[in-house]
């Protein structure tokens, strides 16, 4: 725990505290888990600025995938979904590899493949997507719940917190 709140405060410095407010922790246990969150909403965070300063000048806007359904296998409850975890399903190729993959598998990577919609301009083809909000939305998948789900990408709080940080640091390059 105090390592991680060293962490905290070598990485943010002054704006140490505003961090502690947005993922508080009392223990160890509270710590892991406010660990793994903040580094998930600063990619997501990270992802979600950088999209809307490359695509202000844009008409097409960006879809931004957050798979969170987990590979099967005998790590899967420990590791999650991962960085790169979407891979397999975006292309298809679950038959590449020997995962026990099930029948909620070939499901998603059908929905998510690429291959049959990539083309001058990508149309993906699910509903739901706000208009008129390209880069605050992400697209949501699980394979076990048969739906998909859009979700904001974080609260205001933090996009204002991780914009702040991230501006700190670029000026301070």
């Amino acid at each position: 725990m105090d390592e991680f709140r060293k962490q905290v405060q070598d990485r943010f410095g002054d704006l140490a505290g505003a961090f502690f407010k947005l993922y508080p922790f009392g223990s160890q246990a509270e710590a892991g888990i406010a660990q793994k969150a903040s580094a998930r909403d600063r990619g997501l965070v990270s992802m979600y600025l950088w999209a809307a300063s490359a695509g202000k000048d844009r008409e097409d806007g960006s879809l931004h995938l957050l798979l969170d359904h987990a590979e099967p296998g005998p790590d899967s409850e420990r590791f999650g979904a991962f960085h790169t975890s979407e891979v397999p399903y975006v292309f298809n190729t679950l038959n590449m590899s020997k995962r026990p993959w099930t029948d909620d598998d070939y499901r998603l990577a059908r929905t998510m493949a690429l291959t049959d919609q990539l083309h001058d301009r990508w149309q993906p083809e699910w509903e739901g997507t706000p208009a008129g909000r390209p880069f605050e939305w992400m697209r949501q998948h699980d394979g076990n719940r048969r739906q998909d789900r859009s979700r904001s990408v974080a609260d205001k709080a933090k996009i204002d917190f991780y914009g702040l940080t991230s501006r700190a640091r670029a000026t301070a390059r």
